[in-house]
């Protein structure tokens, strides 16, 4: 069926000619790029949300103080 002379020979070939094969192939490129950069990013975004967890568990301190800050200036 897929042989020279088939039903479906280069049919591959002749869908990724035309615009919705041409538009799939560039829809697969962008995917393979951003995961490529994701992946590359993954090691840094850990250390990245490590770092956000931490600096916003510090600032719970200030949170008080300033609701007591607003506390005592609202009518």
């Amino acid at each position: 069926m897929s042989g020279e002379g088939g039903r479906f020979f280069k049919l591959m070939e002749k869908q990724s000619g035309t615009v919705s094969g041409k538009w799939s192939t560039l829809v697969d490129n962008a995917k393979e790029l951003g995961l490529g950069i994701g992946n590359g990013l993954l090691p840094a975004m850990g250390g990245l949300i490590d770092f956000s967890s931490s600096l916003l568990q510090n600032l719970q301190p200030f949170r008080t103080l300033l609701q007591a800050f607003g506390a005592h200036f609202s009518p």
